[in-house]
């Protein structure tokens, strides 16, 4: 065993700080897939000045908040279609 170590002591390490950076990177790709709770250039827009891609984020983060909201995932879906996102209304 200590035979194997020496011998590839540093493919040890290199793989040791491969698996931390790995995990380093899932992890900070999970923190940054939230919607902030409050988008300034969305939130303080008149509904009726809201394009369609800021109605997206309004309802992804609606849906974020309230996952059984079936009627944000309807308007969601209709929304992705209209933007001609059929990928993205299939999924919701």
């Amino acid at each position: 065993m200590k035979d194997f170590i020496s011998r590839n002591k540093l493919k040890l390490i290199v793989a040791a700080v491969l698996v931390f950076f790995a995990f380093y990177i899932i992890n900070g790709i999970n923190e940054h897939t939230v919607i902030p709770d409050h988008i300034h250039s969305v939130d303080d827009k008149a509904p009726e000045d809201r394009t369609d891609e800021d109605n997206i984020v309004i309802l992804r983060r609606t849906i974020q908040n309230e996952p059984g909201n079936i009627d944000a995932m309807i308007s969601l879906s209709d929304l992705y279609i209209k933007t001609n996102d059929s990928k993205s209304a299939k999924k919701h």
